[in-house]
């Protein structure tokens, strides 16, 4: 896994690969997904795992604004900043 407490996946399972990262997409699915499978079983463990996902997946995915996303997020990315 990685920090962000999901799997990594860019276009491929790339495993813990420290340079490879997770598509947004992968991070909102994954939590419907959570979500889902606890209105239909009723494991609460289940939403958890949502939050963990919401509280330190998806805050790296949205700008603060949500206006914007970046398309792959890399927990071990070392340029945080503005490109021009």
């Amino acid at each position: 896994g990685q920090p962000s407490a999901l799997f990594c996946a860019d276009e491929v399972f790339c495993g813990r690969a420290a340079h490879r990262g997770t598509e947004t997409c992968a991070v909102v699915e994954a939590m419907a997904s959570l979500e889902q499978g606890f209105s239909v079983l009723g494991i609460a463990s289940l939403l958890d795992e949502a939050e963990t996902l919401a509280y330190n997946a998806l805050p790296a995915a949205l700008t603060a604004d949500m206006w914007t996303h970046v398309y792959v997020q890399q927990a071990n990315s070392i340029f945080a900043g503005k490109t021009r």
